[in-house]
């Protein structure tokens, strides 16, 4: 009888430290979603990532250890795709309208295009 509590012992024991691997496993895929998110947020909103984390649409997106399943999870995953590609649109947006100005600039010959030094200081000179 003692034999077989200590094998069922070490077998609890066993699956234990295995779903204390799996909960970390869960818990890093999370906080990566999580800071993807924050920092999408962040970067949308013209703020920091701590104050991303304190806003108000981002508290669903806080807990990150009590519901680890595998629905959350890519609830949490999906959420950080699209701030992503929301941040890499506006970008692309942004990038555009800059080749834009630089566009129109050079052809109303605002700054001639002559001048070595473009414009009047060292960031003009990094847009054209």
């Amino acid at each position: 009888l003692g034999r077989s509590l200590q094998l069922e012992y070490e077998a609890m024991m066993a699956r234990l430290e295995s779903l204390r691997s799996v909960k970390q496993a869960a818990m890093a895929d999370m906080q990566a979603s999580q800071g993807k998110i924050f920092e999408a947020f962040a970067a949308l909103q013209g703020c920091s990532m701590e104050e991303a984390s304190k806003a108000d649409q981002m508290q669903q997106f806080i807990d990150v250890e009590t519901n680890l399943t595998e629905t959350h999870r890519d609830a949490f995953r999906s959420k950080a795709e699209e701030y992503e590609e929301s941040v890499a649109s506006r970008t692309k947006a942004v990038v555009s309208l800059l080749l834009d100005c630089q566009s129109m600039i050079q052809e109303l010959e605002i700054v001639p295009p002559s001048e070595v030094r473009v414009g009047r200081c060292e960031d003009d000179a990094k847009i054209m």
